[in-house]
């Protein structure tokens, strides 16, 4: 005979929750299957968290003027030298 509702309920209910484990394993199984999105949201996690901590990775103002170093050719302290202010 057939089961009753309450008793597929229960058994329902009764499953265990997914662990950190599983989890892990599902985002895993995920990224393998799709790896352009997987890129995509490892592209997007990355700006993210240069957004976040963008106070503590660039402490100078890039526009602040530096007369004294007006139109240095590249080197090892300005990658691409400086322009007419000193930027």
């Amino acid at each position: 005979m057939a089961q009753s509702t309450s008793a597929i309920a229960s058994s329902w209910a009764e499953q265990a929750a997914p662990t950190l484990r599983d989890r892990i394993r599902g985002i895993v199984y995920t990224a393998r299957r799709h790896p352009n999105m997987a890129m995509g949201m490892f592209i997007v996690f990355l700006a993210a968290l240069c957004a976040i901590f963008a106070p503590v990775l660039f402490t100078s103002d890039p526009s602040l003027p530096a007369p004294l170093v007006r139109f240095t050719t590249p080197g090892s302290e300005y990658w691409f030298g400086t322009d007419n202010i000193g930027r």
